[in-house]
């Protein structure tokens, strides 16, 4: 299982700028702080789970890659800029008054094996990795992450509803 991590610029640093699948969870004294869902208690406190599945490009307007969409969420979730949609929730709806952001950690679940492959086919496996880890949440908590906005839906059969 791979490690969490708080959002320090020693950590970012660290990430890779290659796509990737993540998640974003509330700890507390070192221990992930339990979140009630609709159907039960989400013990590992997962507050978002994210995706990027491109590199940064020369013409991007903003960053892309692993550690460029957690700076993202980190710069959004402070208001310093409004790139990452959970980061922005984060803000706006005062998320930051129950949840510091020192009680934030990520995680990069997933990493692209081959960046070298096309933007095509990494979008599409990148997007695979994170529907299934929300279709799993959704099964369990018949619910989204508190920071997942929106999401696709799906029915029984994982087909996703338009």
């Amino acid at each position: 299982m791979a490690s969490w991590h708080n959002f320090s610029d020693e950590n970012l640093d660290k990430i890779p700028e290659e796509p990737g699948v993540y998640k974003i969870r509330w700890f507390h004294k070192g221990k992930p702080k339990p979140i009630a869902r609709l159907a039960g208690i989400d013990w590992e406190g997962i507050l978002y789970i994210g995706s990027v599945s491109a590199k940064k490009s020369a013409s991007s307007a903003y960053s892309v890659g692993l550690r460029g969409r957690l700076y993202d969420f980190r710069n959004s979730a402070v208001g310093r800029n409004k790139y990452h949609i959970a980061g922005k929730t984060y803000n706006y709806f005062g998320f930051s008054r129950i949840i510091p952001l020192e009680g934030l950690q990520f995680q990069v679940f997933y990493q692209l094996e081959n960046p070298r492959c096309t933007k095509t086919y990494a979008k599409s496996k990148v997007e695979s990795v994170e529907h299934a880890e929300l279709r799993k949440y959704l099964r369990k908590f018949r619910d989204k992450p508190p920071l997942n906005f929106s999401m696709a839906r799906f029915d029984a059969n994982n087909e996703q509803l338009v």
